[in-house]
């Protein structure tokens, strides 16, 4: 299915709407090796921070596996 990422939640995570505008939810990024947020001096707020803005806005491919 074709959808958009609109928010990337942390390092790992993003959320994403069908091209028709449906909420699909939060999506798990495989492959993605990013520090959860909260821990202190852990660099989640980078990490977060650049994957916001590699993959915001862009479309994707989701697969069920």
């Amino acid at each position: 299915m074709r959808a958009g990422i609109v928010h990337v939640t942390d390092g790992d995570t993003v959320v994403v709407h069908s091209l028709d505008g449906r909420d699909l939810g939060r999506v798990r990024v495989l492959g993605a090796k990013a520090p959860e947020t909260g821990r202190p001096g852990c660099h989640a707020e980078e990490a977060t921070a650049t994957r916001a803005e590699l993959l915001e806005d862009q479309p994707v491919t989701l697969t069920v596996e």
